[in-house]
């Protein structure tokens, strides 16, 4: 199984950003973030039978901090390059750019 988790410290330090913001506004923030997430992992989620990218799942953990994991067995080695579909993975390419996007002020948090 492959677990990621978004949280919205990380997010916070990444883009350096001051901790102090209105509840709602981050909370509304971060689950729009999460589901972002989700579906872009999905989308580059390489497809032979369908099962991995079907396999992605999405839970609060806290209302500031959302889980997206795949129980599928072989998850972990489509993220770290054994399909030439996604040879660089899917969760850390999907981190990476939405780690772009807030440090260039494209997503505000």
């Amino acid at each position: 199984m492959l677990d990621i988790q978004i949280n919205v410290n990380d997010f916070l330090s990444a883009a350096n950003k001051n901790s102090q913001i209105m509840n709602l506004k981050t909370e509304q923030g971060i689950k729009e973030l999460a589901f972002f997430a989700k579906e872009k992992i999905m989308a580059i989620t390489p497809v032979d039978t369908g099962r991995c990218r079907a396999g992605w799942r999405m839970n609060q953990e806290t209302s500031l901090s959302w889980i997206i994991d795949n129980p599928v067995e072989y998850t972990i080695y489509l993220e770290y390059g054994h399909s030439k579909q996604a040879p660089a993975g899917m969760v850390r390419i999907t981190a990476q750019e939405i780690k772009n996007m807030i440090t260039s002020g494209i997503i505000k948090i």
